[in-house]
């Protein structure tokens, strides 16, 4: 398994989202649960994309494939904004959001 782009997200928390796909005996069931995985890794709401290669290892044995995914982080902080006036009332919102600060996909 060949994982590039998670800065900080931890290898340990991909590799749990692939392990289905990695015990997969068919072609057939690698490409469905890497689908699944792919999804569920974006579900996760800290990759801006995901995308899984397949290959065939050249000194393996039969049916032995290399599996590389590579993933796009978002960032770590999310800063939102908000004016509203109503009824000659004014209100000002300010929100931040930390995502994946200690890479275990926490919000």
């Amino acid at each position: 398994l060949n994982i590039v782009g998670n800065r900080r997200t931890k290898r340990a928390l991909i590799e749990a989202e692939l392990r289905a796909a990695l015990a997969a005996r068919t072609h057939e069931d690698l490409a469905v649960e890497l689908a699944l995985a792919s999804h569920r890794l974006k579900d996760l709401d800290v990759f801006k994309s995901t995308s899984c290669e397949v290959d065939v290892l050249p000194d393996g044995g039969p049916g032995d494939v290399l599996v590389s995914l590579k993933v796009d982080e978002k960032g770590t902080h999310t800063l939102s904004t908000g004016t509203y006036v109503q009824g000659g009332e004014g209100n000002i919102e300010v929100s931040c959001t930390l995502r994946n600060i200690l890479g275990n996909a926490e919000k």
